[in-house]
């Protein structure tokens, strides 16, 4: 890999020199620093515990790649780090970042190794860290999780308001999260792929959760959406496989595109007046979902006929009820989707439409007769069509 390296930067100076371009030769400090003038453009020492040599000021991206770095250092001489300058690290355990560096984001720490603390020195005026975790300087935003810190059981330290972009990207020892009432933001993608992740709370008085923030947390039985949002961001509670039921809090106006897409196992969801809106394949693949409540307040559905937003929020295996004469109703007619009014659901005063959701949704097993008798349709699966004609058949009785 190094000689190919050099053989790049070879054919680099040769092209620039035709160029008209001057470039300065680089020389190699002890300890198998490469530099050119005051950055750090390779390492080709031995490895293990690095420490960056003071004078250094910016480290190029891929600087440590293959390195064998257990630990790094850097000097406090360096503010400038380049993207991905940890990559192919695949040993490196803890990373410390001196008093000058400016600016740390997801994509310096991305590729490295299995990171188990991130530390900073007490002098830097723009970040911090707690026990190997990384906030800002007033520790009010957490930065970043470190993905493979051994601790299964995470408190986020009173006081933060916002967890930032991909905070706990792929941790994946992390089992439970407690959240203080102090969170206000949860950034984009800030818990995605945390596989082993099966306990979160989630704050009521949390006002913005960011796109993808909990992707495929396989594990999670539950979730409690805030109460202070007003939006569902696209893809916030996505392919939460193990979730069975959601309410959608009062507040909310609108639930962006893949919301809830691939939440396999959701049978029950509420869903408020206060929506308006609902976009293309929130709920794509949420194939337990047999029937949604879909009030008067929603005026926006998608368009089939609009190549854009053509593509619906509900499977056809999901009955909508709707309300005659409402937005919903017309719009299952023109779209030729399920549904099922929900005056015919009104029996009286006691049994109310989600009274009767919490009783069709119901898991009940069936035996191998029960399953024969309740195929009315004949095509061997009982489905939503069977299920509707056997209440249309015991309500006409």
């Amino acid at each position: 890999m190094k000689k190919v390296l050099g053989i790049l930067v070879a054919i680099v100076i040769m092209a620039s020199s035709f160029a008209g371009f001057s470039v300065s030769a680089t020389e190699v400090l002890s300890g198998g620093f490469v530099v050119d003038g005051t950055v750090l453009v390779w390492y080709e020492g031995p490895g293990g515990d690095i420490v960056v040599p003071d004078g250094i000021t910016e480290i190029e991206g891929y600087a440590f790649y293959g390195s064998g770095a257990t630990s790094i250092v850097i000097a406090d001489s360096v503010t400038t780090i380049t993207d991905r300058v940890f990559a192919g690290c695949s040993f490196l355990k803890s990373i410390t970042f001196g008093a000058g560096i400016e600016s740390i984001d997801f994509d310096t720490l991305f590729y490295a190794g299995e990171i188990e603390e991130i530390n900073v020195s007490a002098d830097n005026k723009q970040y911090s860290s707690l026990d190997g975790v990384l906030f800002d300087k007033e520790k009010t935003t957490l930065v970043r999780y470190p993905d493979a810190k051994s601790d299964s059981e995470y408190t986020i330290p009173d006081g933060i308001v916002t967890i930032g972009y991909r905070a706990f990207y792929s941790c994946e020892f992390i089992t439970s999260v407690s959240m203080p009432d102090s969170v206000k933001t949860i950034g984009e993608d800030a818990f995605p792929f945390c596989y082993s992740l099966v306990s979160i709370n989630i704050p009521n008085g949390v006002t913005s959760v960011g796109d993808n923030a909990f992707y495929q947390c396989y594990l999670l039985e539950s979730i409690n959406i805030p109460s202070g949002l007003t939006v569902i961001n696209s893809g916030a509670f996505s392919v939460l496989t193990s979730v069975k039921t959601m309410t959608i809090p009062d507040g909310v106006t609108t639930i962006e595109d893949q919301a809830f897409i691939w939440c396999t196992s959701l049978k029950s969801i509420s869903i408020p007046d206060s929506v308006e809106t609902i976009e293309h394949h929130a709920f794509l693949g949420c194939e337990l979902l047999a029937f949604v409540y879909i009030p008067d307040s929603v005026t926006y559905m998608g368009d089939a006929s609009d190549p854009v937003t053509k593509f619906v929020p509900f499977d056809s295996a999901t009955t909508l009820i709707v309300n005659e004469g409402s937005y919903a109703h017309e719009w299952a007619i023109e779209n030729e989707h399920p549904y099922v009014l929900s005056s015919i659901l009104s029996f009286d005063d006691v049994v109310d439409v989600y009274e009767l959701l919490k009783l069709i949704t119901y898991e009940v097993p069936l035996s191998a007769a029960q399953v024969t008798a309740a195929d009315v349709s004949g095509d061997s699966k009982v489905n939503c069509v069977d299920a509707l004609t056997i209440l249309k058949y015991v309500m006409n009785k």
